[in-house]
């Protein structure tokens, strides 16, 4: 189907009206009509843009399967923003001039220490490599939460990859400076790859464990095992224990919902006597999001950095506060970078929304820890179709499909190929030489391109 528009009704088109009255959003309900199916050549829509809420931030749509079976990157180009006016970025001309390109890649977080060489000081990307909670909005006890950054393995040989097709020197190890973003005004490119930090809020299950253990301790124990937990004392533990409390209000064991309801009554003199306490839980979501540089671990261990290196973490309201109005491209290559509060109505508040506040005409984030060399390759497939005067989402679509349908025997034809290929292979045992190696989504899917597709304006090199 061609026609995407309102017009001609589907009665008129002979077709039966599934329409729904009242609208989904009317009733409460979401309007999941699925996009019709339609090849690139058979005219039509061919770009998307989305601007996703709440918790589809984290959906790469171009994975989704359309009616016809074919993922929806294979018929259409998309990009996002992370709010729907960000598409007003390109009516504003900034006639700065951008500086060299930026590559911070394997900072030494431990620094003033020697830089970790050994294998058990090291670690494969993971998502896991970093823990936070978080239930503050002071940025020193968010410190306080977060547990050491290990050195990931494979985030160097990215950074003086991208700094070699980019012509310039990547800032690794004890370089990998939080000060030196500001000594860069609008890099041309700014590539990251490092720990991108989510700090998540307290989770629900520990709300859960403390109700538990409310019903399961010694009569006569409540009261103190409920203050013992005063650091989950919220708008949201609140609310819990009442939906509790209702649930066995339903089931007739009204002593049970009396109980909790008298351990409400306790929590909520203390968070909400008045409109202002009640939202004095809730984080600032933009210091909930935070890359990882030179001397993290230091930080965190309380102990401080000289002023050269900065305060070792990035926050995204740091981000937010840089001038990128001449930068090209930003690149977030590390576990968790694309994830940031998700808050209704403004998209993510975290590193992407960041970049975007910044001024950065596009942001290429990976939702998902990536790996490295396969990464390494993709970028280089991407600049290259850059430098050729390609579009920046042409240009990462163009890559993503290369890595996606790369058969061994066309990995073998070129340096970064056979650099992947023994990361898979390291005993050079390959299958056949027509397999895809890398044709799952994991090894090219996460990449996403936020904000402006259009060619560079300039020459990139």
């Amino acid at each position: 189907m061609n026609d995407l528009s309102p017009n001609p009704s589907p009665a008129r088109r002979g077709e039966k009206d599934v329409t729904p009255d009242p609208s989904p959003a009317r009733r409460g309900e979401k309007d999941v009509t699925p996009i019709p199916s339609q090849g690139r050549g058979a005219g039509g829509v061919r770009s998307l843009i989305i601007a996703p809420d709440s918790n589809l931030n984290l959906l790469p749509f171009q994975l989704l399967t359309q009616e016809n079976g074919r993922l929806l990157i294979e018929d259409y180009s998309i990009s996002y923003l992370s709010v729907g006016r960000e598409i007003l970025r390109k009516t504003i001309v900034s006639h700065a001039i951008p500086s060299a390109p930026l590559i911070m890649a394997d900072p030494n977080f431990d620094y003033p220490q020697p830089f970790p060489e050994d294998e058990d000081k090291t670690i494969k990307n993971s998502p896991q490599n970093c823990n936070i909670e978080l239930n503050t909005n002071e940025p020193q006890t968010l410190l306080q939460t977060l547990s050491g950054c290990k050195r990931v393995l494979g985030t160097r040989f990215l950074g003086e990859t991208v700094a070699k097709l980019l012509k310039v020197k990547p800032y690794l190890e004890n370089e990998a400076r939080e000060s030196y973003l500001h000594r860069h005004k609008s890099p041309k490119i700014l590539l990251f790859a490092t720990h991108g930090l989510f700090v998540g809020q307290k989770q629900e299950q520990n709300y859960h464990h403390l109700i538990q253990d409310l019903l399961s301790c010694p009569e006569g124990e409540e009261i103190n095992l409920l203050k013992n937990h005063q650091d989950l004392w919220n708008k949201d533990l609140l609310a819990l224990i009442l939906l509790y409390a209702d649930l066995a209000k339903e089931n007739n064991r009204q002593n049970l919902a009396d109980f909790l309801n008298s351990l409400a009554t306790i929590i909520e003199k203390e968070v909400k006597p008045s409109s202002e306490n009640l939202f004095s839980n809730v984080e600032d979501p933009m210091l909930r999001s935070v890359l990882a540089l030179t001397g993290t671990n230091t930080v965190l261990r309380g102990q401080p950095l000289s002023k050269e290196y900065g305060k070792g973490l990035v926050f995204a309201l740091d981000v937010a506060a840089l001038d990128l109005w001449a930068t090209e491209i930003s690149i977030l290559s590390a576990c968790q970078t694309g994830l940031g509060d998700l808050a209704s109505g403004e998209g993510v508040f975290g590193l992407r929304r960041a970049f975007a506040i910044a001024g950065s005409k596009t942001l290429l984030m990976s939702l998902w820890s990536v790996p490295d060399k396969a990464t390494a390759l993709l970028m280089k497939l991407f600049f290259d179709k850059i430098n050729t005067g390609c579009g920046r989402l042409q240009a990462l679509e163009f890559a993503q499909d290369y890595i996606k349908n790369a058969t061994i025997s066309k990995l073998q034809t070129t340096e970064l190929g056979q650099t992947v290929l023994k990361e898979l292979y390291p005993e050079n045992n390959y299958p056949d030489p027509n397999y895809q190696p890398l044709n799952h989504p994991y090894f090219w899917g996460a990449w996403v391109c936020q904000g402006e597709t259009a060619p560079l304006s300039s020459k990139l090199i």
